[in-house]
């Protein structure tokens, strides 16, 4: 089989969508008025009886890791994303009376559907025994991209980690078992769905164990089909972003999205009882201001300590690749720490205090980040980073987005403030970090301000869902 480099000229292409990546390029300007844009598999209520509330075990995780809550503000999901779009849809292959079908988690109704269709030849091809179950992360990439532009993908693969870190931190405190399958039947799960070009079968997981009295059944306030679902969804793709589009077709097609890497989810995310697993993903906040303080010590030495277990817990061809520092204020003064791959030992430098306007700036006019304590990077080694090997880089934000999960867990538990940050000065950030290499995403850290309002810019959410009903904007 020829590489898949030679084919898609990847190269080259994936050097470009960097380009294309950065915040002042105007492929990825930042486009407010948004259409919700509904997968192709979103059942029609209209034509029968909807689905009823958490109706199983894979509902109540589905919702618990993924589905809506209720806060003063409005309604916010538990895994982050980007100005409110949610591009990753969540599939099931489980059995039913002996079986293998699909069920689809519609989120409009926290629970499971049965899509209707078999999924016998999936499970055959990915191997799953009784009582496993597959789950398959879908982006509907059309809903970040007109947002955010070409950066949009990178968006999607971050928010399906996010998605998969849920899931993996419940079935590990539980005692069960989550590993990323080596080889996924692409071509045939595409097909089996009936999924459209704009969405990708981003990555899949199979789980295994007896996990279901771990799962608390939720309850979240008014189920989505309340809404205005005309008003809601659209189905027009802008002749605009048809280059945008094509590009991560090719991106993805070039990253051979067949191939996975093993991550070992107990070693990354373990240590937590299950109730405590529960409770760190319902306590989860993305922070609307720091108060501009260090952290107390005890918390950098978590952030120290789970950095750690992510070294011991990436998968080798994506480690060679990643970069992972942790810059943050002790004492007074701010140090970058990072793992020196060649000496095998983490290594610490103070670096000049940044200006607090110059981070303002380099995140892209977040007040926010001028008062933050602590900033974790994870990014690509070397100027050129992996843009010869989009397998690894595809891998490497899925990593990247289930680290920024167990991260956000941790700090729910410790009390801690923290967000994250997708938009930013490539070039500055790596500066910040006094090293070289091509940043994929950031999560700031801070003390909590309850007066202060230095909200980030996408907490506003787009206008698909502000507009669709009465109350204030999900954050």
């Amino acid at each position: 089989m020829p590489d898949s480099a030679d084919v898609f000229g990847s190269t080259a292409l994936m050097r470009r969508v960097q380009e294309l990546q950065q915040l002042e390029h105007p492929a990825s300007a930042v486009n407010r008025f948004c259409r919700q844009v509904p997968c192709s598999l979103t059942p029609d209520l209209s034509t029968g009886p909807a689905p009823t509330r958490n109706p199983d075990l894979l509902g109540r995780l589905s919702d618990l890791a993924f589905g809506y809550r209720v806060t003063p503000r409005g309604l916010a999901r538990r895994a982050p994303s980007a100005g409110a779009m949610y591009p990753v849809e969540m599939v099931w292959i489980t059995q039913v009376d002996g079986r293998w079908v699909f069920q689809y988690f519609d989120a409009r109704q926290q629970g499971c559907v049965d899509l209707g269709r078999s999924a016998e030849q999936a499970a055959t091809a990915l191997r799953l025994a009784p009582r496993q179950h597959a789950l398959l992360l879908v982006g509907v990439a059309w809903r970040t991209i007109q947002r955010y532009g070409v950066r949009g993908y990178r968006y999607c693969l971050l928010d399906a980690g996010n998605v998969l870190g849920n899931v993996a931190s419940v079935v590990v405190a539980a005692g069960a078992y989550i590993h990323l399958p080596d080889s996924i039947p692409h071509e045939l799960i595409h097909q089996e769905l009936g999924l459209t070009r704009d969405e990708l079968l981003l990555g899949a997981a199979v789980v295994e164990g007896d996990f279901a009295d771990s799962i608390p059944d939720l309850e979240v306030g008014t189920p989505l089909e309340s809404l205005d679902t005309s008003r809601l969804f659209g189905t027009e793709q802008a002749p605009m972003l048809t280059p945008a589009m094509e590009r991560i077709r090719r991106v993805h097609r070039a990253s051979d999205p067949g191939r996975q890497h093993r991550l070992n989810f107990r070693a990354m995310l373990g240590g937590h009882t299950a109730d405590q697993a529960v409770e760190n993903i319902l306590l989860r906040r993305s922070a609307r201001a720091f108060d501009g303080t260090e952290l107390d010590p005890s918390m950098l030495a978590v952030l120290d300590a789970f950095l750690h277990r992510v070294t011991e817990a990436t998968p080798v061809p994506v480690w060679r690749e990643l970069e992972l520092r942790l810059v943050a204020r002790r004492d007074g003064r701010w140090q970058s720490r990072w793992f020196d791959q060649a000496n095998d030992r983490w290594l610490t430098r103070l670096i000049p205090d940044p200006e607090p306007t110059a981070l303002i700036d380099m995140f892209g006019d977040q007040p926010l980040a001028a008062k933050a304590a602590a900033f974790m990077i994870l990014g690509m080694r070397g100027e050129a980073g992996t843009q010869g090997n989009p397998v690894v880089y595809r891998q490497m934000l899925l990593t990247a987005g289930v680290t920024c999960a167990g991260v956000h867990h941790l700090a729910a538990q410790a009390g801690c403030a923290t967000t994250i940050f997708g938009g930013y000065d490539d070039r500055r950030v790596a500066d910040l970090a006094n090293g070289r290499f091509i940043p994929l995403v950031v999560q700031a850290f801070g003390n909590s301000s309850e007066s202060a309002r230095d909200e980030k810019n996408d907490t506003v959410a787009a206008t698909w869902l502000a507009n669709a009903r009465s109350g204030p904007a999900i954050p």
